[in-house]
């Protein structure tokens, strides 16, 4: 299976979790990490500190540092890259961590030259992703399958058993959505079928307890030990800003990788997702509709797995 990540790791643990767990999963081909949002740099070097860390080589692209059009600023915890990279290392250019630019460019030439093979998973702003559709919509029917995390049907509130068929549910923003607007609004009108791994269902999850500590505490393999160090800098963050302990985390993305590479813990709907102006989002059930929407999710079983290969 061959993997496109589009992430904006280095900021919440989710997605170097989610980068860790498909180090671990049999048969799954990286073929590129692509950053978006922000310290796209940073991001990208986390990401090949991890890759380094698990002896793999993976094409790495910063992409676009800015969104296309966001009601928000630019978000940072401020922690990015911290536990893993040193002074030296935040300052060195790109090149000396065999890191590139044109990450849409870079996407559009992978799904090209692999028509029909690609999965691509976006963990982040949408914003490569709009970039590169933009650059050439035809990569929409070139695309084995999409997986975006974010969105909503109806966001924070509790999703009914039974959704009918042509209702509109409404969901308040999504951090990924509001982060940038008009790039999801461009993926969302675009012919990309995508898989979205909405919060209503992935904000249910709650990774806590010892395999929390045991990754926080590894010194090998030396890929959990780099991701081990980042997480345990994100809990010290979060318990700074709640003002209480913080002995967990919210696994979105790694959920995402999970639905991606064929292990099914969600149950998805039809349909038809609109991103409007103020980043929230309305979703309309339809049999023929491109978009299927994660309505529920088994999540004991999805914990309970990704426990046991997070730990391997």
């Amino acid at each position: 299976m061959k993997i496109l990540l589009d992430t904006d790791i280095g900021s919440d643990i989710d997605d170097a979790l989610a980068l860790l767990l498909l180090l671990q999963l049999p048969n799954i081909e990286i073929v590129g990490i692509t950053t978006v949002y922000g310290q796209v740099s940073i991001r990208a070097k986390v990401a090949k500190k991890i890759l380094c860390a698990a002896q793999i080589s993976v094409p790495c692209f910063a992409g676009a540092a800015e969104p296309l059009w966001s009601p928000m600023r630019i978000w940072h915890s401020g922690t990015e890259g911290q536990g893993v990279l040193d002074e030296e290392e935040y300052d060195a250019p790109l090149e000396a961590f065999d890191i590139q630019t044109g990450a849409d460019d870079f996407i559009v030439e992978t799904i090209a030259t692999n028509p029909d093979e690609i999965t691509l998973i976006s963990l982040g702003a949408l914003t490569n992703v709009a970039q590169a559709i933009t650059k050439q919509p035809n990569i929409c029917n070139r695309i084995k399958d999409f997986y975006f995390m974010g969105g909503g049907v109806t966001y924070h509130d509790p999703i009914p058993s039974i959704l009918e068929e042509g209702k509109p549910y409404a969901a308040r923003p999504s951090h990924n959505v509001r982060c940038d607007v008009r790039a999801a609004h461009i993926v969302f009108e675009s012919a990309l079928p995508i898989h979205i791994l909405t919060n209503d269902i992935t904000t249910s999850l709650w990774w806590d307890g010892g395999h929390v500590q045991q990754l926080i505490q590894c010194t090998t393999p030396p890929a959990n030990m780099v991701v081990g160090k980042l997480l345990d800098v994100w809990l010290k963050y979060r318990t700074k800003i709640f003002r209480r302990e913080m002995t967990g985390t919210c696994p979105h993305d790694a959920l995402t990788v999970a639905e991606a590479t064929g292990h099914s813990f969600v149950s998805n709907t039809h349909g038809k997702m609109t991103v409007h102006g103020d980043a929230s989002t309305t979703f309309v059930p339809s049999t023929d509709g491109n978009h299927l929407a994660g309505t529920g999710i088994d999540g004991d079983r999805f914990l309970e797995w990704f426990s046991r290969h997070i730990s391997q």
